[in-house]
């Protein structure tokens, strides 16, 4: 039984109890850890599961290079948000500065427009 997991009253494990240990146990065979995952059919298996996947022709990858893989993808997408949160704060304040411009030159814009009409009325 995983940690975090509990068993109800028939004995099997509760599946609405959430796991908070990071280690993973095959389906099939609680006692045995995960290692492998399966990309047809997107499922994650112990060793003993590996041949069911194999004889079918399924495409199998060991996990941890896959952890790797996706930890190295994430860590590159953070970096990237980084950088444009940083350029978005300052996109921010040109366009405030921007936004300020143009209202104050439409502000003066309708003034003369007003003192026109004023005049050409008088």
């Amino acid at each position: 039984m995983n940690a975090g997991q509990r068993e109800n009253s028939a004995g099997e494990i509760d599946p609405t109890t959430v796991s908070t240990n990071p280690i993973r146990f095959c389906d099939i065979h609680p006692s045995k850890k995960v290692k492998f995952y399966c990309k047809n059919d997107r499922s994650m298996f112990c060793s003993k599961c590996i041949l069911k996947h194999t004889e079918m022709k399924h495409e199998v990858i060991q996990i941890s290079p896959k952890i790797d893989e996706m930890k190295k993808m994430i860590e590159e997408m953070v970096i990237e948000v980084e950088k444009h949160e940083d350029s978005l704060t300052v996109n921010e304040e040109l366009y405030n500065k921007l936004e300020m411009k143009v209202r104050k030159k439409f502000n003066e814009e309708v003034d003369k427009l007003e003192k026109s009409f004023r005049r050409i009325m008088d």
